[in-house]
């Protein structure tokens, strides 16, 4: 059972069904929302949330055929039961629209059902309805009007029906046109229409000169409706046409009656398939407009971020929802909530009632996937203060009447949820009953939560199994409320902080200090004290927390880096063991070469000399090139000249044998052409050379000076690197010094963002370990700060 009869007014549920109501599309699915109530059948709870869930998934994943403009047919099906009736064309053109939808969204489910089993026992038997079906799409229109393919004879009739209106109209076009060039037809007047038959407006004073029959006049009784003699035939056969088009209409209409009659059990499953489909639509929007989701049903009760519905149907978006985390089991069965006033009590109660009422009904609640509900088979609840929905304030007696239904009919499959237990009277009597009252809830086994201010039932929760404090978190240092729900531990109202603020004189604030007692202030210090130093711990551990998130981070992007190191490390000892082995033996060979010749010739002045030469170029030869210096071996071709750089000079750029001209002096600096490529470079890097000779040694240099232009080109001296993989930037990095220095950059620019800063030590390390680097800084606060380091290379 359900208590009291105003439930779903208190808790917000008819809300609810309103906002369902709004996201169906037809009254069939309207219906149905009006007639959702509290259930407590597991396995038909569990098949309906299953239901709104994979209906969810379907969705979300598929292109599920839309319900368009359907209407309840069952009037319509129940009057095609009564014997020598029938249906209207319109009737019948709503039934196929319903069937038509119908079989596409069964066919639809039929299709996908392997994957959503739960979706499977909606789909109707409808196969035998596709005749009707199509018979239906063959004779009715939209509108109601009946078709000329419902039937052979329909069609031949209105066919004859045309062409005697072709024949009749052009023989009295014939006769309007000869009357009016008479004058006997009035000034502007038309071919019209009356009972049925086409006649001609004429002159009342001309009346005698066409033969014919007079079907009617105007108001003024200057103009007759004649019916001339030479159509009189044509308009008789239309007439009898047109009965006869009636009598095969009624005639088909009385037919298709027939057939939905006939069909008329199929024709109610569809009509409530269509229904169910639609607020299955419905329920789908809600859960999505409000992030719910399908928990688990359990013996016990773990709702993980449980928010309030209609907190997050407000139209307020500025406020902010707070979620809660709710559990309930057999050690654990009343949860006692006390805190300050507004401080969010009242809406963890109406949240977790509000959410289980919407589960009991078929609704996904609003909480986390990982969450587990449990079913009752009762619900009792007691909320009567200012802060309700309906704003229903009950009187002490009305609380009690409350009390004493929850204490006769509550069990363990009871769920109850009562707001400021023993509110409503003298607080030395409402503690002393409100103890009473928890006492016996909490022998009843039941499930629940409770509110309160009073400290007596506090100290009982705290020494009672089944009971458990729980607080609701309050700012004691802005003074207030966070609507955080800590369990654990008892809350504090916080009455006197919170009347200091309000404006209350300080003498007044320590009177009732005085008037309370040592021991209650005590108390509420203590408490007050506690939760202030309980939110210090929680932050402090939330930036630990956050701290040992990006150490851990940098211990395995360390780890990753060393680990390629080593390997690199390990593949370059390798190979240069293996050269060194190498070259060793082939040094060994040219010695004893050496000592061998020497003794040969009996080391003669000459041949020694010789072979000292020898065993210096092959010294040389073993002696690797510097990196840096790129050009070396185009440097002997070329020529250099004595003398200051001016401009028009062509000089070579030192550190990587590239031949530039020199544009202007700046300084200590020259603008410089490369290719077709502009650059600033410092003097001392350049070396004035012959025009003649840069230009033949550049002939025998394209490849390298192609590429270095090439390079210089698209080279850019700014670097991005926000976003890189720590592990991937050295290697990045490395290379963009590379080329700068090739290129003789003098200032380059390299973009990591600020986070934690790990990129930023990343690349500055780095940087530290390059001698070609003069010195690094952030850049200027106002682009970019310790976002960017800013490289100046010697």
């Amino acid at each position: 059972m359900i208590y009291p009869d105003s439930i779903e007014e208190k808790l917000g549920f008819d809300r609810i069904k309103d906002q369902l109501s709004n996201y169906c599309v037809s009254d069939l699915g309207k219906s149905l929302v009006k007639e959702i109530k509290f259930e407590t059948g597991k396995s038909r709870i569990q098949k309906k949330i299953n239901q709104v869930a994979e209906f969810q998934q379907l969705i979300a994943h598929g292109d599920v055929p839309a319900i368009g403009s359907v209407t309840d047919i069952s009037e319509s099906v129940e009057k095609s039961l009564i014997k020598n009736n029938w249906l209207s064309g319109l009737e019948l053109y709503k039934i196929l629209l319903n069937l038509s939808s119908a079989i596409e969204l069964s066919n639809y489910l039929l299709k996908v059902s392997d994957e959503f089993p739960s979706l499977k026992t909606l789909i109707p038997y409808l196969v035998d309805l596709n005749d009707l079906n199509n018979r239906l799409r063959k004779s009715v229109a939209e509108e109601g009007a009946i078709l000329d393919s419902a039937s052979k004879e329909l069609k031949t009739i209105r066919n004859r029906i045309a062409s005697e209106e072709g024949r009749l109209r052009k023989t009295l076009n014939t006769i309007f046109r000869k009357a009016k060039s008479e004058g006997y037809v009035p000034e502007g007047a038309t071919i019209s229409l009356r009972e049925g038959r086409m006649v001609i407006p004429v002159t009342a004073s001309f009346k005698r000169q066409i033969q014919g029959f007079i079907h009617d006049e105007s108001a003024s009784g200057n103009i007759v409706f004649l019916e001339p003699a030479a159509v009189l035939d044509s308009n008789n056969t239309i007439r009898e046409l047109t009965l006869a088009e009636s009598r095969e209409i009624k005639r088909i209409l009385v037919e298709l009656t027939a057939l939905v009659s006939e069909s008329s059990t199929e024709l109610s499953n569809a009509n409530d398939f269509l229904a169910t489909v639609d607020m299955l639509w419905a329920k789908v929007k809600l859960a999505n407009r409000l992030d719910a989701n399908q928990p688990e049903i359990k013996e016990y009760i773990d709702i993980k971020v449980l928010k309030h519905p209609l907190l997050i149907l407000s139209k307020d978006k500025e406020r902010k929802v707070v979620p809660h985390d709710i559990y309930l089991d057999t050690k654990e069965r009343i949860m006692l909530v006390s805190g300050p006033n507004a401080g969010g009590k009242s809406v963890v109660l109406k949240s977790f009632g509000l959410n289980q009422m919407m589960l009991q009904s078929g609704i996904l609640p609003c909480c986390d996937a990982d969450s587990s509900f449990r079913i009752f088979k009762d619900l009792f609840i007691d909320i009567g203060d200012e802060q309700s929905i309906d704003n229903d304030l009950s009187t002490y007696s009305s609380h009690l009447k409350n009390m004493g239904a929850m204490l006769n009919k509550a069990d363990k499959d009871s769920l109850i949820l009562i707001d400021e237990l023993g509110s409503g009277t003298d607080p030395s009597f409402g503690g002393a009953i409100a103890e009473a009252v928890l006492g016996e809830i909490t022998n009843s086994n039941c499930k629940g939560i409770i509110t309160t201010h009073f400290s007596n039932l506090k100290v009982y929760a705290d020494n009672t199994n089944g009971v458990v404090n729980a607080a609701m978190v309050f700012d004691l240092k802005n003074l207030k409320p966070l609507y955080e729900l800590n369990r654990n531990r008892p809350g504090s109202s916080f009455s006197l902080e919170v009347a200091g603020k309000s404006g209350i004189p300080k003498d007044v604030i320590k009177k009732a200090k005085d008037l309370i007692g040592v021991d209650q202030i005590e108390v509420e210090d203590l408490l007050a004290k506690v939760d202030q130093e309980k939110q210090l711990l929680e932050e402090q551990n939330k930036e630990l927390i956050s701290r040992n998130k990006e150490l851990d981070k940098l211990i395995s992007d360390y780890s990753l880096q060393k680990d390629k190191l080593d390997k690199e490390k390990k593949a370059i000892l390798n190979k240069a063991k293996a050269e060194a082995s190498l070259i060793l033996s082939r040094t060994n060979k040219e010695i004893e070469k050496t000592i061998r010749h020497i003794k040969e010739n009996k080391a003669q002045k000459s041949e020694t000399k010789k072979i000292r030469q020898s065993l210096k170029k092959y010294a040389d030869d073993l002696t690797p090139e510097k990196e840096s210096k790129l050009a070396d071996s185009f440097r002997s071709d070329i020529k250099k000249v004595e003398g200051d750089i001016k401009a028009g000079d062509s000089v070579m750029v030192i550190s990587s044998g590239v031949i530039a001209e020199v544009l202007e002096l700046k300084g200590k600096k020259a603008k410089v052409l490369i290719g077709e490529l502009q650059s600033v470079v410092s003097l001392s890097k350049l070396e004035k050379v012959s025009r003649k000779m840069a230009r033949e040694t550049s002939r025998k240099k394209d490849t390298i000076s192609g590429n270095v232009n090439k390079l210089m080109a698209q080279f850019s001296p700014e670097l991005d690197v926000r976003g890189v993989r720590a592990n991937e930037v050295l290697s990045i990095l490395q290379k963009f010094l590379d080329e700068a220095i090739m290129l003789s950059q003098p200032t380059l620019k390299v973009i990591h963002g600020r986070g934690n800063g790990i990129l930023r030590e990343l690349v500055r390390g780095e940087l530290r370990q390059w001698p070609q680097v003069k010195e690094y800084d952030s850049e200027h606060a106002d682009r970019g700060g310790d976002g960017i380091t800013l490289i100046t290379l010697k």
